[in-house]
């Protein structure tokens, strides 16, 4: 169960490094941290945290496909499908998820709102690897709904390996850190006030880009 508490020179880079980009900062922060070089080894070894002014947590995740999505193309078979390392405004909504309906931040064309009407999420951005090399460089971008959600693995058992739980979304390894992702979230103002229609930005970087923050979590490595 990989689970850290952000410390406050945590938080505080992570708003120096929001600033710097020009990154929009809401209540409620989603942020993931990508290191592509084990992608071979199938492992979890990116983060998903989330932050406010005052708090946040990590969480030991993966933030690309498993192996063999990379091998095979990804589903569409044109290339396994990575979320771009930038800011994607209003991308999730809060909605279940998967057969057994479990609540995740989902990527949604069209969230049903109590009027009827419809506030879809924006669109994602994706790199695809399309030579199968295990490498983002010089590959194409596409814009679109690819379904890349916020979601944890098993709920009944501990994972070691993505295997056919990652195809893209960013995966937490251990439910119950899934479930306090989701908690937290729902506890802001900004879910509270109106959660039909409240949509969270998710921001990606490489973990060489908030490197102290990753060695703290992983230890050093």
């Amino acid at each position: 169960m990989k689970f850290m508490k952000l410390k406050q020179h945590h938080i505080k880079m992570l708003f120096s490094v929001f600033e710097e980009r020009g990154y929009e900062l809401q209540e409620f922060n989603n942020v993931g941290l990508l290191n592509m070089a084990d992608v071979g080894k199938d492992i979890f070894n990116d983060i998903t945290l989330w932050f406010t002014e005052t708090e946040g947590e990590a969480y030991q995740s993966t933030l690309n496909p498993a192996k063999q999505s990379f091998l095979k193309g990804g589903l569409a078979g044109i290339g396994a499908p990575v979320l771009t390392r930038k800011q994607h405004r209003n991308m999730d909504c809060i909605d279940l998820h998967g057969k057994r309906k479990i609540e995740s931040f989902c990527n949604r064309p069209n969230t049903r709102v109590s009027d009827g009407k419809y506030a879809g999420c924006f669109l994602q951005e994706v790199q695809r690897d399309t030579n199968r090399d295990f490498c983002l460089e010089n590959e194409i971008i596409q814009t679109g709904y690819f379904g890349m959600n916020i979601h944890s693995a098993s709920t009944l058992k501990e994972v070691f390996h993505i295997g056919y739980y990652g195809e893209g979304c960013w995966v937490t390894r251990n439910h119950k850190n899934h479930l306090r992702h989701i908690a937290a979230a729902k506890n802001t103002d900004m879910y509270l006030k109106n959660p039909e229609v409240t949509l969270f930005h998710r921001t990606g970087f490489d973990h060489t880009e908030l490197i102290s923050l990753y060695k703290d979590f992983y230890g050093g490595v």
